[in-house]
């Protein structure tokens, strides 16, 4: 996975992106938490965790959108998130 990229879009701000450091292997059903500087538990300790200290924050928001690409800019992987509020009909329920 190294020289791979994350990006990530907040609430229709500056999209943020994160190369995954050179030399990075991860094995088959293993996690890579990446933290943002200012993260409580931010520790830099490869293949689990890194840090990515140019960034204090991924941004929190309630529609937010990350993608992982590949070296040659393919798209492999995403998650979208998106948080609905109650509507008013829902709250006139019994």
């Amino acid at each position: 996975m190294s020289n791979w990229t994350l990006k990530r879009r907040v609430e229709g701000s500056p999209e943020i992106s994160y190369v995954i450091p050179y030399g990075l292997v991860m094995k088959r059903g293993c996690d890579l938490k990446i933290y943002a500087r200012s993260a409580q538990n931010a520790h830099h300790r490869p293949p689990s965790q890194v840090v990515n200290d140019r960034l204090d924050s991924w941004g929190m928001g309630t529609e937010c959108e990350t993608k992982l690409f590949n070296e040659q800019g393919e798209e492999k992987a995403s998650h979208s998130q998106k948080i609905v509020f109650g509507s008013e009909s829902s709250r006139n329920l019994p």
